[in-house]
């Protein structure tokens, strides 16, 4: 720590690789790119000198550079000034070589000898000891002896008389984050900041050149090759810790006792990111690099990369190992997106210029419209309204997300499972299709930063809204005056200007109401009409690429509702008049299947106006009136119900006290949710009335004053113990006691919020219709037809947490957009021998293993473009690979696909998940929707119809009339695909057996799939499962395949019969043999091992 230290005052010793200059945002955003690529972007940065300020310098042997955007007025000795005074003031509080710093006098305190500390110096002990914590160790400032010292309040006192005390790289990261800092503040109109000292950087803003930051990591001779490039967005830091050329150790290593140098670690250097600040950035990069061999600091690195688990995370991280010269570059992202590189190589590969038509101009809308047009594509907006909005402009709960920045740096740990559960909890007695709130889920941080860093919303405060087991509802701060920002209206005006400025493509038609969708038998959309209710002008769009509707639902009193809903006809609603459910009427020729028309939500907190206490339109109460502490009493004064359960049960509290109830906050109330938006309530809408006291609100209830004293003295002790048990609440954002003065209320009804219910779509978004007796799936897409948003239905179920429908349109809005701009694909097969082909993962398919086979899930994987079919032969398999999530580490095997050859747009793999899957296994588990990967077709059975005649390219047999098909565990797949495809186009074939063996019932994948076939095609398919250890009750085969049941349970051998075996080479061999036995030919034996 010292030698590095003495790196950081004299520059005496040098680090083998440092960072680099601070460069222009990356074009080609590779996760390992090439030099010529990093070499452009950093000389990038001299091509805008006109928009810039760059300032270099020396300080302490060690150069300084500043770039700034937006502030090009300011005279560089102004800023050199700046950074100079900075920097010297870390060194005289931090500087350990500095006889007369603050540092060195504590050093020199005797034991039990206190100093008071300056606040620069209490700043950073305090952050190095929380990183000391988090990092279990392996970063402390105190490395002789660990808690020598302890700051309280402003006095630092010596513990223990050996204690040494060095802030080592921390220092210079310190010094580098009160420089930005104080850049800031002096230069209010700078649009960025970049500071950089001797190889540790923090950043401000955008780059001048309008995105991101890039800093590329290079060798420590300039002329050497760039060996990454990391991404630095607003408040992100990156640092540097390594080995040093020479002998001196200079890390310290908790788990060896030891000082660290190149002959005691293999590790030569590690580079991290991470958006805590610079001083956090070097602590944790010394913490990495003190874990002393590259697979430890690749575990410690990908740990404090997880968001759940680490509060200050890395972002991203370069190790190089320093004895195999090997490289480990990770980023860490959100769960679930697209590897740069192959999403890249994907965009590159369907036609562009196509017009997509996107129907609602809500969030979901905005959303898709912008995905749509990235992928080049011409977009119109059709918006029935004069302007664009819908109920999304109105929303003020806010998105929920889990894995956030903003959740990291508040410290709330939430998870995937936590959200999952709370999502389908929330719908029970509905449908909450497991893959739409598993992309949901996913998709849900990547949809929060993309509003944020690409759209422009700062989502940067948390809420916990009823329902949810954490805060994840993101929302705007409040404007610096206190005026509040509502999230749905400022998403919206945000995202119309970003439209505006950076997507020209994007056409919006206001006043235009779809009437009807332009179709080919019914089975693919190729246009709209629409009517201009402007000027009564009846008006069509044709030739489309592809529609996206995304409407909004039928809250607003319409024909839609009083038929699945007649009892709710006369409920108020806090929907806009556009919520009429149009587009179930523009679809209904095409046969689109509905789900949930009758889960429709009443929001408990409809807000009754005093001047029109029966009108049936009401604002919407927000949930953060809960959410910040708000309770809930009746007419009698009385607390009924826990404020914050699902929005489904406070309905049905208020409904049970006679439909009405007061909705109360005391000032601490007030403060939390916001004042000067409760002056809009208050005084704009004069929908709250203030009360002096208990006694004023008492009168203005109706109630005994008593029992109102009575209801708050046990909410207050409810708070003090963290429970009511009356209500079984248990989370209280505030306080609340009889003594309380200056309370505000208002009177409440339940009123129709959101509609569950809609269009039934795949988790790509595609709108689906039944097919009746399909035995995969039992639906089937219509072409070219997308939807996202309340139109739809299969995510909430009986009831929509709060938070999830701004989610919901961001998310499914911008898969529905980009699945409809890549549609028409240059290459119509999407797989070929020739090369890898980038596919996405879609989705656990959560019907295949209902009964039997739990060791094996059925994974979907997207091709390139939702027309595509796959390209290969009926039985062919296909090789997958892949990297694990953070890592490098390429995974790779050969699998048989269920789908057909002419299923169009995704390819259905099935696979082991347990132990028996092997290494693999474990990374077909952890998959999520967006994952990228590669796929390529290969070889295996290849079973062609001529003119009605079936044949095998493999065996040369033709005029097959009767196909065996004997399959050991996963090698069911194949058999599969060949039943489904062969009983679609029988042709001249005449039936198809199927023998299944297994070890137990959970190795059974896909049964449910074969009973189903068998149920659809009676007389033509059969199956007979055999397992070696049945369960109690079985009544088909037991042990193994023997020659018996080949004989008595296939089709005997006939020059028109083929038999094909899948399954462990020893297994084939066996069953091979049955068959030659019994009088099968070669030719008539296909088995996958040959």
């Amino acid at each position: 720590l010292k030698l590095q230290f003495l790196y950081f005052i004299g520059g005496t010793h040098r680090q083998h690789r440092k960072m680099t200059h601070v460069v222009t945002p990356s074009k080609v955003q590779h996760e390992q790119p090439n030099e010529e690529d990093a070499r452009d972007q950093l000389a990038a940065l001299d091509a805008c000198k006109a928009e810039i300020l760059k300032v270099t310098g020396m300080k302490y042997d060690m150069q300084f550079t500043v770039v700034i955007g937006g502030a090009t007025t300011t005279q560089p000795d102004t800023v050199k000034a700046i950074v100079e005074n900075e920097l010297e003031a870390i060194g005289k509080a931090l500087n350990s070589f500095d006889a007369g710093s603050e540092v060195s006098v504590v050093n020199k305190l005797p034991v039990g000898g206190t100093h008071t500390v300056s606040d620069l110096f209490k700043k950073v002990f305090l952050e190095a000891e929380q990183v000391e914590a988090s990092t279990k160790g392996l970063f402390s400032i105190q490395y002789a002896n660990p808690g020598a010292y302890a700051v309280s309040s402003d006095s630092l006192v010596t513990k223990i008389k050996e204690g040494t005390l060095d802030f080592c790289g921390i220092a210079k990261g310190a010094a580098i984050q009160s420089t930005i800092d104080k850049l800031k503040a002096t230069l209010p109109s700078a649009t960025g900041i970049m500071v950089s000292w001797a190889g540790d950087v923090s950043v401000s803003g955008t780059h001048p050149n309008g995105g991101p930051w890039v800093v590329g990591v290079a060798e420590q001779d300039h002329d050497t090759p760039i060996i990454a490039t990391l991404e630095l967005r607003d408040g992100d830091s990156a640092a540097t810790s390594g080995a040093q050329t020479h002998n001196d150790a200079h890390i310290y290593c908790p788990a060896k006792s030891a000082f660290l140098n190149k002959d005691t670690t293999d590790l030569k250097v590690i580079t991290v990111s991470t958006p805590g600040g610079c001083a956090l950035a070097d602590a944790l990069a010394t913490a990495a690099f003190a874990t002393s061999d590259k697979d430890s600091a690749k575990r410690f690195c990908m740990q404090q990369s997880n968001p759940v688990k680490a509060k200050a995370r890395i972002t991203q991280y370069v190790i190089a190992d320093g004895d195999t010269g090997s490289l480990e570059l990770s980023r860490s992202s959100c769960i679930g997106k697209e590897e740069p590189s192959l999403k890249k190589r994907r965009m590159d590969l369907h036609e562009k210029g196509g017009v997509v038509v996107v129907v609602g101009g809500g969030l979901a809308g905005l959303s898709a419209a912008i995905e749509a047009a990235k992928t080049g594509c011409k977009v119109t907006v059709l918006e029935k309204m004069e302007k664009v909005g819908g109920n999304s402009a109105k929303a003020t709960s806010g998105i929920n997300a889990w894995g956030t920045r903003t959740q990291g740096d508040a410290g709330v740990q939430d998870n995937e499972a936590l959200f999952e559960r709370d999502t389908h909890l929330s719908g029970v007695g509905g449908t909450t299709h497991p893959s739409l709130v598993r992309l949901l889920s996913t998709k849900a941080a990547e949809g929060v930063e993309w509003l944020t860093h690409e759209i422009g919303v700062p989502l940067t405060v948390l809420c916990q809204l009823g329902g949810a087991v954490r805060p994840r509802a993101h929302r705007v701060p409040s404007k610096p005056d206190g005026t509040p920002t509502p999230v749905g209206f400022t998403i919206i005006n945000t995202m119309k200007s970003y439209i505006q400025k950076t997507h020209p493509e994007i056409t919006f038609v206001t006043n235009a109401k779809v009437t009807s969708l332009i179709s080919s038998e019914k089975t693919e959309v190729t246009g709209v009409r629409y009517t201009d209710t402007a000027t009564d002008k009846e008006c069509s769009i044709d030739n489309v690429q592809a529609v996206v509707l995304a409407t909004g639902g039928y809250g607003y009193q319409c024909d839609t509702l009083k038929k699945h809903r007649p009892d709710l006809a006369k409920v108020p609603t806090t929907n806009g008049p556009w919520a009429q459910g149009d587009v179930f009427a523009m679809t209904q020729d095409l046969g689109v299947s509905l789900v949930d028309m009758d889960k429709v939500q009443v929001h408990p907190t409809g807000l009754v106006d005093p001047k029109n206490k029966d009108g049936m339109s009401k604002i919407l109460g927000p949930e953060a009136l809960r959410g910040s502490g708000g309770i809930l009493l009746n007419a009698k004064g009385e607390r009924f119900v826990n404020e914050l359960d699902l929005r489904s049960v406070v309905t049905a509290g208020i409904n049970e006290q006679g439909g009405t109830a007061y909705c109360v906050l005391n000032v601490e109330m007030q403060n939390l949710f916001g004042a000067p938006m409760l002056s809009f309530y208050e005084k704009k809408m004069g929908l709250f009335t203030r009360c002096a006291d208990v006694a004023a609100l008492a009168k203005h209830i109706g109630c005994d004053e008593a029992a109102l004293k009575t209801t708050l003295g046990n909410y207050s002790e409810s708070c003090k113990a963290g429970r009511c048990n009356a209500t079984s609440k248990v989370f209280f954002p505030t306080k609340m006691c009889s003594e309380d003065t200056d309370f505000i209320c208002a009177k409440v009804v339940p009123a129709v919020h959101y509609t569950m219910g809609g269009m039934e779509i795949t988790a790509s978004c595609e709108v689906q219709k039944k097919l009746e007796g399909g035995a995969v799936g039992g639906h089937v897409g219509i072409k070219r037809l997308f939807a996202a948003g309340e139109c739809t239905g299969g995510v909430h179920g009986a009831n929509r947490l709060g938070g999830n429908s701004l989610l919901e349109c961001v998310v499914m809005g911008r898969t529905a957009g980009e699945r409809a701009g890549t549609i028409d694909q240059k290459d119509h097969p999407g797989l070929s021998k020739e090369a890898w082909s980038p596919v996405t993962f879609r989705e656990h398919r959560p019907d295949a293993n209902v009964k039997y086979g739990k060791n094996s899930a059925l994974l979907r994987f997207n091709l390139p473009g939702s027309l595509q079919p796959t390209g290969i032969c009926l039985g062919e398999y296909v090789a997958i690979k892949g990297k694990f999530r953070g890592t490098s580490h390429v995974v790779s095997g050969f699998y048989s696909p269920v789908t057909r050859p002419y299923d169009l747009g995704c390819i259905d793999l099935l696979l082991r998940i347990d132990e028996k899957g092997g290494p693999n296994a474990k990374f077909f588990a952890e998959l999520r929707p967006g994952d990228g990967l590669e796929m390529r077709s290969m070889g295996g059975l290849k079973l062609r119809k001529n003119e009605g005649a079936w044949f095998c390219e493999n065996t040369g047999a033709g005029n097959i009339k009767k196909l065996n098909l004997i399959a050991g565990g996963t090698g069911v797949a194949p058999m599969i695909q060949v039943t489904r495809g062969a009983s679609k186009d029988k042709g001249n074939l005449e039936g198809v057996k199927l023998l299944y063996a297994a070890e137990t019932d959970s190795d059974l994948g896909l049964a449910a799939y074969v009973e189903r076939l068998a149920v659809r095609h009676p007389g033509f398919f059969s199956y007979y499962f055999v397992l070696n250890h049945p369960p109690l009750g079985w009544t088909q085969g037991v042990n193994f395949i023997d020659l018996e049941t080949t004989r008595t349970r296939l089709h005997p051998a006939s020059p028109s019969t083929l038999s094909v075996i899948c399954g462990p080479p020893i297994f084939e061999k066996i069953v091979k043999k049955y068959l030659t036995d019994l009088g099968h030919g070669e030719s008539s034996i296909y088995c996958y091992s040959d």
